[in-house]
């Protein structure tokens, strides 16, 4: 089957599926336009589908008919909460905006879908096609897994990418890594309790707020203090948030930060870290403390066999040129890990750069070039058909 000439042809479709998405974005776990958009295209497609109740996840399921392997291969569809300055024709207009590029995403899997369907009687086994919502807040893949979703024609391998402007990539480039590619992710809320008092009088309080300037510089130094240098790690205090007036001392104070890391050890160890030093400081200061992990999101891990297939079947594409084998992992994380943390598999970044008015992604001006997502298409609908096809395993 030739999917990459079949997805050049297919290009306007794909560009028509995208912009259709675009101008209807939507936001959080629940996307009821997107979804009706998505079912409807399944529906010309002839593939049925699974919609799940506790968010708008679905679930398409090509059947060959013939006992075999199943892959899975996703795509998020959710949007985020800007305002579009891209001056597009198809812009969206209601506060949301597809500045991530997931919009392509759900674009390209319905066509590679459309093309596996042309190659059905060439397969055996299932192909598992997972439109999840809520990537932005790292949410989705774990709503969809909590209502059964793994389990549901539970998959053999995991395919899956982005789009985007990435390391400065010309367009149609793709950027992998073996191992871990993108980092584990928590976000914690720590509320700090002390007593309110008159701002002339701190005497007759516990400043929260004096309690947080110590406890944010305390626990700056467990990464630069208590890590090696060789493990990499990351925790920024992005929030802080306290009292209302200039003479009163508020009662509480509230900070909201995230850890990234890439190893579960490292992960483990820090927030063991961030619980002790929190509860140490705020008692030496007379205070209390509530500590929240709100999220525990793993590691974006690329099993290294199915890393090397998707290179191979790229370099075979399109020529050694059009990928980029990462030097380092992201600190930027997907919730597509707990995909991965199921099956083995792959997660790969296409660039989509513009060549000229480039912005990066989550930028209101965010836009991309479109002429590439036929590459998108064709790796997606090559990596299903070969690992159905072929005798390739890989291992957990």
């Amino acid at each position: 089957m030739d999917f990459r000439t079949r997805a050049l042809e297919a290009l306007q479709e794909t560009i028509d599926r995208r912009r259709a998405l675009h101008s209807i974005a939507e936001t959080g776990l629940f996307l009821p336009k997107t979804t009706e958009y998505i079912i409807s295209e399944l529906t010309k497609l002839g593939i049925p589908y699974k919609r799940l109740e506790t968010c708008d996840g679905i679930i398409g399921i090509i059947d060959t008919g013939k006992a075999g392997k199943t892959v899975a291969l996703r795509a998020d569809t959710d949007a985020l909460p800007i305002t579009e300055e891209t001056g597009c024709d198809y812009a969206c207009k209601t506060g949301n905006m597809h500045a991530c590029g997931h919009d392509a995403h759900t674009a390209m899997l319905l066509t590679a879908a459309k093309l596996l369907l042309e190659a059905k009687d060439k397969m055996s086994g299932k192909i598992k096609l997972i439109f999840q919502p809520a990537e932005e807040l790292c949410s989705g893949a774990f709503a969809m897994a909590a209502e059964g979703a793994l389990d549901y024609e539970r998959a053999d391998a995991v395919f899956a990418q982005h789009v985007g402007w990435l390391y400065d990539a010309p367009a149609g480039t793709v950027c992998i890594k073996r191992g871990a590619m993108m980092s584990a992710q928590n976000m914690i809320k720590i509320t700090v309790h002390g007593k309110g008092s008159h701002g002339a009088e701190p005497q007759n309080g516990i400043d929260p707020i004096v309690t947080v300037s110590n406890l944010i510089l305390s626990l700056q130094t467990i990464i630069s203090r208590e890590i090696s240098p060789f493990d990499n790690a990351v925790f920024s205090v992005c929030s802080v948030h306290a009292g209302s007036s200039y003479n009163i001392v508020p009662p509480d104070t509230v900070i909201q930060a995230t850890l990234r890391t890439y190893s579960r050890q490292t992960q483990k160890f820090l927030l063991e870290r961030i619980k002790t030093v929190a509860e140490f400081v705020c008692r030496a200061h007379r205070a209390e403390c509530e500590i929240e992990i709100i999220n525990d999101l793993p590691a974006t891990y690329n099993n290294p066999d199915a890393a090397d297939f998707i290179c191979d079947l790229i370099k075979r594409l399109y020529g050694e040129d059009s990928l980029v084998i990462m030097s380092e992992p992201s600190m930027v994380s997907e919730d597509v890990c707990v995909f991965l943390d199921d099956a083995p598999g792959a997660f790969w970044l296409l660039s989509t750069r513009p060549e000229e008015g480039a912005y990066k992604n989550h930028n209101p001006k965010f836009n991309l070039e479109e002429s590439v997502l036929h590459k998108g298409c064709t790796i997606m609908a090559q990596a299903a058909f070969e690992y159905l096809t072929g005798d390739i395993e890989f291992e957990k």
